[in-house]
């Protein structure tokens, strides 16, 4: 069956903040007295929702007000967000072929959205950490952009950088292309994406 949509992590695939992010979390642990994260927490955690990183660096906070101050920090520093320089020509040229695209993140909606305007990208559909019950590794993000695409997962492939993404893949039973991991298929650049759906 021909492939009729392409579904994109975000973060560490058509931007890079973990560095923005890096200083997000460790504002966020001094603000309210935690201890201090390391680099290798950073790197351990990278791609997991909020819940997580409550249970991780922040215990005792709710999630709405983890993602509160998310929204409040991040834009301090999302113009140091780095955005893939391929990502919005291979986005034009799958419209162009009719594949329809989708943006799956962990990433709160508000935050999800500034890193997209900083990127120039505009998928026809979002699904962020803020729409769905259980974000990645579970696979309720995929399948909630499969469905406001009307497409079913033997349609689609999805794209990811992490252990998160390729779990969320084999769970919601699409295909997974490893960007610069391994997974059913492996890919170095976004421009590899067209030999997948051509």
């Amino acid at each position: 069956m021909r492939l009729r949509g392409v579904l994109f992590d975000l973060d560490g695939v058509l931007v890079e903040s973990r560095a923005v992010w890096f200083e997000v979390m460790r504002a966020i642990a001094r603000k309210f007295g935690y201890p201090e994260i390391s680099a290798e927490q950073m790197a351990r955690a990278w791609g997991q929702g909020i819940a997580e990183d409550l249970r991780m660096f922040y215990p005792g906070l709710t999630v709405e007000e983890l993602e509160s101050e998310y929204n409040l920090m991040f834009p301090r520093y999302v113009q140091h967000v780095k955005v893939e320089p391929d990502g919005p020509a291979v986005l034009e040229e799958l419209r162009a072929k009719g594949i329809r695209v989708a943006v799956v993140t962990n990433s709160p909606a508000k935050l999800a959205r500034a890193m997209l305007d900083q990127a120039r990208v505009d998928p026809d559909v979002l699904v962020s950490g803020s729409d769905v019950c259980e974000p990645k590794p579970a696979p309720d993000g995929i399948l909630a952009a499969l469905t406001l695409l009307q497409l079913t997962a033997a349609q689609a492939v999805f794209v990811g950088d992490t252990n998160f993404d390729r779990e969320a893949a084999r769970r919601a039973r699409i295909g997974f292309a490893g960007y610069r991991i391994d997974g059913d298929m492996r890919i170095e650049s976004l421009g590899e994406i067209a030999r997948l759906v051509f």
